[in-house]
């Protein structure tokens, strides 16, 4: 896996030195490069079409319809039921990684498959309400008291 890890390496300082050999404490082992290459770009092309698929981490997850059948007999791993147990629009992908504390790539795995079984669905996370949403509900916010402002006004030119 360490291999596979320097395949796919694209933040920070990497640095290969040809002419240095290990120190005498390593152990070297002779392997086939071909099939090493070949699994490094899968991996690549993976985690392309993972990022095509999921560009950011400003989406949430919600479940399918038909959830409660395609959850029978379904078995995950434990990061994915944890993932599961917080699939909820108002929950952003970003922020199911912090509470995780997971990379952005192993969430994104993770959602990639769940969503691959039909067992979520990526959608545009909702914002929180900022502000009144209808006019009921602006007509109910509390308006200033008059004597409040008559007061200020009053304080004002005063000055």
């Amino acid at each position: 896996d360490v291999v596979y890890n320097l395949m796919v390496w694209t933040e920070g300082p990497f640095r290969f030195d040809d002419n240095k050999l290990p120190g005498r404490n390593s152990i070297l082992v002779p392997i086939d490069l071909e099939p090493v290459i070949i699994e490094g770009a899968k991996r690549i092309r993976d985690e392309e079409e993972i990022n095509k698929f999921i560009p950011s981490l400003d989406v949430s997850l919600r479940f399918p319809e038909n959830a409660k059948d395609k959850f029978k007999g379904v078995h995950l791993e434990v990061d994915q039921w944890k993932v599961v147990s917080y699939v909820n629009p108002k929950n952003p992908l970003r922020l199911i990684m912090k509470k995780l504390n997971m990379s952005e790539m192993q969430i994104k795995k993770i959602v990639f498959v769940l969503h691959q079984a039909g067992l979520i669905e990526v959608v545009q996370a909702q914002a929180a309400p900022v502000g009144p949403t209808s006019r009921r509900a602006a007509r109910r916010q509390k308006q200033p008291d008059k004597k409040v402002v008559l007061s200020l006004i009053d304080k004002l030119k005063s000055l």
